[in-house]
This record gives C-alpha cells, structure tokens and sequence, in this order.
C-alpha cells in the first residue's frame, strides 16, 4: 500500500525525470535538495557532486550543448523506499552533429522534504546509430 510520503517521492522522481528529459534546467534545481549528492559512473570516469548548483551544471553539460533531441524511452518505479529513474535518449551531439547517437541513464533517487537528495547513476555513454531521427 502506497503511503502519502511513497507518493510525494515517486510524484518528485517523476518530476525529476521530466526536467532531466526536457533539459529544464530552472526546475531541475527546484527539485533538488541544496546539498543534494550525486554519483554518476560514466564510461570513461566517476562523477560526484555535492550541491544542486554543480548536479545542475552537470546535467547542462551533458546535455544542453546539443541542438536535436528525442526522448525514446522513459522509466519510473519505486523500489524498497528509493525511486528508479530511467531514460534513453537520441541526440546529436555537438561534437557529432551530423550523426545521430542514442544515450541512456538510469539508477536511483532518494527523495526527503520534496526534493531528491541522493542521485546514483550509471550511464551507457553515446553509442552512434543508423536510427534517422528526421
């Protein structure tokens, strides 16, 4: 049985999943906790963050730099008191802008007082593909 706080958190993971896949910056830091910590386990290095104002950053320096993007897919439950977040995305990067690359993120939140205050992710780094996005 869901209990109010199960929600709220499920409803701000929700929230949270939407700023990161429609690169809404403004609300992504509203729904952060000021002294959120974020570990996020890339291809090539290990990211951690200690604020909302450099998890914010992060995810605009991953993301904002490039011009077309298309949500493929998107993932939200609850599991144990934390919230899964997932989403796959198809870009082209800035420094690829002729080729189309599809990217996933997915790992859990912890949620307290309407904000995330924990984010650990794993991300699959940008894979070029065939897809025609046009």
């Amino acid at each position: 049985m869901a209990t109010g706080t199960t929600s709220t958190a499920a409803s701000v993971a929700r929230r949270f999943l939407d700023a990161i896949v429609t690169r809404d910056f403004d609300a992504m830091s509203s729904i952060l906790a000021p002294d959120v910590w974020m570990r996020a386990l890339l291809p090539r290095s290990t990211v951690e963050t200690h604020t909302a104002e450099v998890t914010v950053e992060t995810f605009r320096e991953w993301f904002a730099p490039h011009e077309r993007l298309r949500v493929l897919a998107t993932e939200h439950h609850t599991v144990e008191g934390r919230e899964f977040v997932s989403y796959n995305l198809l870009l082209q990067p800035d420094w690829a802008p002729e080729q189309w690359h599809v990217v996933e993120q997915s790992g859990y939140c912890r949620v307290a007082n309407d904000q995330v205050t924990r984010l650990d992710i794993v991300c699959t780094g940008f894979f070029p593909t065939s897809v025609d996005a046009a």
